[in-house]
């Protein structure tokens, strides 16, 4: 016999409450039902399934709690390193592109009065250095019966090895500067009345401090180095200014700063007076070209070269000349003396790509500025009009084809600067 579906089961049969002539028993019965239905088979597997995922989740959490072993210790060392390496990595790239795109790299400022009036020189009190090892080992060594060295003698003795070398040679033989020493020759380089004694103090931190392509030499422990008082200090008396970009008059400084502390642009401007004016009419067409060539061979390629050109700032023909003749043997340097004539050198500017990766805009705006100051009042624009057109070719190759959106280092001031020259030899050639 066959059941349907929805029929009432055996025990359902005998239960009173189904089977009486109540109006509710067919309600009744219709919600058992259908709560029969509701809780079937696939119900229960859904169940069961959840009460597994939460019992395996409780298991691992707790084996994240348990003590690892050796084993996952070194897994998760290794681990580690490879993210860390990954992070370093991406830093460094990171690092690359902001240098490639950064706009904040402008030409550092040249020539700012950074020293003031000096003060007054402090007294000086030099470190006790009678104890120190160094001399002790001279004093106990059994040849001092004969030189009868002692502890209050120290101090002159140790002169007498600073002024000759001996102490930076003993340091580097023993790699060790004790700190009494140290401090006693910082002191006396700095307030020293004895300049022999300056500059042999000076020499001796030279002779110790290591330099970058000194790679084989043996390290030194020095057990003092100065702190940022030591340093601020000695700098105060000399005069420098903390603030000397803002709210220091020119006309005070060169009233009231020591002739050796001068801005190094201010001694250039006058020595280029002074060559300027001491030539005659007939040397001076020869002498400029010596002079320039001998500069540009000790300038280096970097902002000294332009700060060397643009400190000639006069506006009388010799003036205009030297600077001229200047920054075109500086050009000739800089592309090491493979050209001979402007003609050579505008070709080659011509050629630069800029839209290359790998161009380098700051060479580009120290090759702009050059051959600007070159051009400028210069008879040969005149006398050769190609050299003029090679210029407008190349001060539009700066300019139209860098776009505004270029952020490389130094692309948008090659491009302003070659938009502003070109629109300036425009309106001069319709002149």
């Amino acid at each position: 016999m066959e059941l349907e579906a929805d029929a009432p089961l055996d025990f359902e049969l005998e239960d009173p409450l189904f089977t009486s002539g109540c109006p509710h028993s067919k309600v009744v019965l219709r919600l058992t039902l259908h709560s029969r239905k509701v809780i079937g088979l696939d119900d229960l597997l859904t169940d069961h399934y959840k009460e597994q995922s939460k019992i395996i989740e409780k298991e691992s959490k707790r084996a994240n709690n348990r003590p690892r072993d050796g084993l996952d210790d070194e897994e998760e060392d290794i681990d580690q390193n490879s993210r860390e390496a990954l992070l370093s990595q991406f830093v460094d790239e990171c690092q690359k592109q902001v240098q490639r795109i950064k706009t904040d790299d402008e030409i550092p400022l040249w020539g700012l009065r950074v020293f003031g009036n000096q003060k007054n020189f402090p007294t000086l009190v030099l470190p006790e250095i009678q104890s120190c090892k160094l001399l002790q080992s001279f004093v106990d060594n059994e040849l001092n019966s004969v030189v009868e060295l002692s502890a209050e003698k120290g101090q002159m003795f140790l002169e007498g090895l600073l002024i000759n070398g001996w102490l930076a040679r003993l340091a580097l033989m023993g790699a060790h500067v004790e700190q009494s020493i140290a401090q006693w020759v910082f002191s006396l380089m700095l307030y020293s009345a004895n300049e022999e004694l300056r500059a042999a103090a000076c020499n001796f931190w030279c002779s110790i401090l290591p330099l970058k392509d000194e790679v084989d030499r043996n390290p030194i422990r020095i057990d003092w180095f100065p702190g940022f008082l030591e340093l601020k200090g000695p700098l105060e008396v000399y005069g420098f200014l903390l603030n000397s970009s803002v709210g220091f008059s020119s006309l005070a400084a060169k009233n009231n700063a020591n002739r050796r502390l001068q801005g190094l642009s201010f001694l250039l401007y006058e020595c280029m007076l002074s060559i300027i004016g001491f030539f005659a009419d007939e040397e001076w067409s020869i002498c400029r070209e010596r002079l320039s060539k001998s500069l540009a061979q000790r300038t280096k390629k970097d902002s000294n070269c332009l700060r060397l050109v643009e400190c000639i700032s006069g506006v009388n023909p010799r003036s205009k000349q030297l600077r001229s003749e200047l920054a075109f043997q500086v050009l000739v340097t800089c592309f090491n003396s493979k050209v001979s004539d402007g003609e050579e050198i505008l070709r080659l500017l011509i050629s630069i790509n800029v839209k290359e990766k790998d161009c380098d805009f700051f060479l580009m705006y120290i090759y702009l500025a050059l051959t600007e100051n070159w051009l400028f009042s210069n008879p040969i624009v005149e006398e050769k009009p190609l050299i003029l057109e090679m210029w407008g070719v190349f001060l539009r190759n700066c300019s139209c084809q860098i776009t505004s959106a270029d952020m490389r280092s130094y692309a948008s001031k090659v491009r302003n600067k070659a938009s502003y020259l070109l629109q300036s030899t425009y309106r001069k050639d319709k002149e």
